[in-house]
């Protein structure tokens, strides 16, 4: 009996002993599950089977492969980290093919689960014939407006497009510039930080690198040619145009191909600031260049300027022999401006009440004057210019016979807040205070009211604002260039100088914390700082509140 306890005990021990064993190692180890599956032109599920696909670790290096069931699917046991999925052959669909390579990350003790379809694969043709696949613009538009990107530098934004899924971004060099803020925003909602990678300076080409994770899921687009120059691009291609100009979010204009040259093609299709660096399409979804530059005479459309993408190839091999040995940005997101904007009859009531005092918003930091600038300081001054301008016209025609009132503040339409003028941001503005050359200094002195010429005493080097001590993240710090040169009243203003204009959340402005404002000169080491007085931090908040009641308000109706 003794005996046989005993062998139980042992048995007992030795299955709780595998068990341990085996939650430990499920523990160490993840899993990975695909499901391949398009959609085909009767949009019917097609599920992609037995297709080998290839799983290659980014820590050692290693690949093993693995085959699709027929339903599409596999389920494999990894170790935490991070991968390269793609498959070995293209897959073929009615005279498609489409190919996959994406990161993913794969956790300890957990699934990671990868969706693969027509919206994250390459597109190729299968039967090797460029002219036997064409797209409509609904169907180039929906497969790759996920991986066309707004790119925001301190001195603006443009656009750039995904090429590589390890966080490869193309666009244009002019769109980077010498700053030293970079950031992506994938979609509305999210925003990462970006490094410079690689650059072609003559030929205006940059390639930007963020996150794997930032882009995780989103196709990398497939160049024209493979990325080597070809001739058989010709005049009267259609060409499709991806970006977001001005002040939106990824939209599409369509022309056709000009003329080509050997480093451009020139197009009528319709690219505006902010687009510069997103790319055109051919109608098979093919990158054949990065949107650059525009000409034009100042009457009529003018013409598009397209970098031809084979251009854009060593910069991208050199940007990809960098991911071995440089680390990735932060994955990070970054703060981000509401989506919520100010509505325009609310605005309109707030700038018809308020009486602008340009002092109420001013602040001398050192070198600097600063003003604080929101939606209904905007708004205000459009208001107060129509008054002057009303006021005029009527003392003109005060003994006519006839004339009509003028309405001030009936242009604050509705479709405003679309061109981003009623976005919910307080934006702090740095500008240089103007100084003279010693020579103009002392005529001025002597009582010379001509002939002075003027410069920027400093360049603005970067601000933070402070919330009871605890830096507050600027939505986006911009440091911009401005070139200068007018004549007032014989007087010359000519110089180049480096202005702040910093946005910050409208929160950051709420009642019960005390703000203090930092400005430095570029070069130097120490800050201007300065205290925001609470009647300022009040008044700005109190333009706010119609804002606040009616997003509340729509937020409850949307439940």
């Amino acid at each position: 009996m003794r005996y046989a306890k005993a062998v139980i005990l042992i048995a007992a021990s030795w299955v709780l002993a595998c068990a341990a064993q085996e939650t430990s190692r499920q523990a160490e180890t993840g899993a990975l599950a695909v499901n391949a599956i398009l959609v085909g032109n009767d949009l019917s599920l097609k599920p992609v089977p037995r297709k080998r696909f290839r799983i290659s670790s980014d820590e050692d290096g290693s690949t093993i492969e693995m085959v699709t069931s027929f339903e599409g699917k596999f389920y494999v046991e990894l170790h935490p980290g991070e991968y390269l999925l793609s498959n070995a052959d293209p897959v073929e669909l009615e005279g498609r093919s489409y190919s996959w390579s994406m990161t993913l990350t794969v956790h300890p003790g957990s699934v990671t689960s990868l969706e693969l379809s027509n919206d994250n694969a390459v597109l190729g043709s299968a039967t090797g014939d460029r002219a036997s696949a064409p797209l409509t613009e609904t169907e180039l538009y929906n497969r790759y407006r996920g991986s066309v990107f707004k790119v925001l530098s301190e001195s603006g934004h443009g656009s750039g497009f995904l090429v590589d899924s390890a966080g490869l971004i193309v666009t244009n060099h002019h769109v980077v510039g010498q700053s030293e803020y970079l950031a992506v925003n994938v979609d509305e909602r999210s925003k990462y930080r970006a490094v410079l990678v690689a650059k072609d300076e003559v030929n205006d080409i940059a390639v930007l690198r963020v996150h794997p994770s930032a882009v995780q899921g989103r196709a990398a687009l497939p160049l024209f040619g493979n990325g080597v120059r070809s001739d058989t691009l010709v005049t009267g291609e259609r060409v499709i145009a991806i970006g977001s100009p001005l002040a939106t979010e990824t939209i599409l204009t369509v022309g056709i191909v000009s003329k080509v040259e050997a480093g451009a093609i020139y197009s009528d299709v319709n690219i505006n600031p902010g687009n510069s660096g997103g790319p055109s399409l051919n109608a098979r979804g093919e990158v054949i260049g990065i949107n650059t530059f525009g000409l034009s005479a100042g009457s009529g459309p003018g013409v598009s300027g397209i970098v031809r993408i084979h251009l854009a190839t060593p910069v991208i091999e050199e940007a990809r022999a960098t991911l071995v040995s440089e680390p990735a940005p932060s994955d990070e997101k970054l703060p981000m401006p509401s989506l919520f904007t100010f509505p325009a009859a609310e605005l309109r009531a707030a700038a018809l009440e308020m009486k602008f005092r340009p002092r109420d918003y001013h602040l001398e930091a050192g070198k600097f004057d600063v003003t604080f600038v929101d939606p209904v300081v905007i708004a205000s001054l459009e208001v107060a210019s129509e008054r002057e301008a009303a006021a005029v016209r009527g003392r003109r025609n005060r003994r006519k016979v006839g004339t009509t009132e003028e309405s001030v503040g009936s242009d604050f339409y509705e479709w405003r807040r679309y061109a981003g003028d009623y976005r919910p941001v307080v934006t702090i503005q740095a500008t240089p205070e103007l100084g003279m050359p010693p020579g103009s200094w002392i005529a001025a002195g002597l009582g010379a009211t001509s002939g002075l010429r003027y410069w920027f005493k400093a360049d603005f080097g970067r601000m933070e604002l402070l919330r009871d001590g605890i830096v507050v993240p600027p939505l986006h710090p911009g440091r911009i260039r401005q070139v200068v040169d007018e004549n007032i009243a014989g007087n010359r203003l000519a110089d180049i100088a480096y202005f702040g204009s910093y946005e910050y959340p409208p929160e950051a402005f709420a009642p019960g914390g005390e703000l203090v404002l930092r400005v430095w000169e570029q070069g130097k080491d120490r800050a201007t700082e300065r205290t925001i007085p609470p009647a300022l931090v009040a008044r700005i908040w109190g333009h706010f509140e119609p804002y606040y009641a009616t997003i509340q308000a729509q937020m409850l109706d949307a439940k």
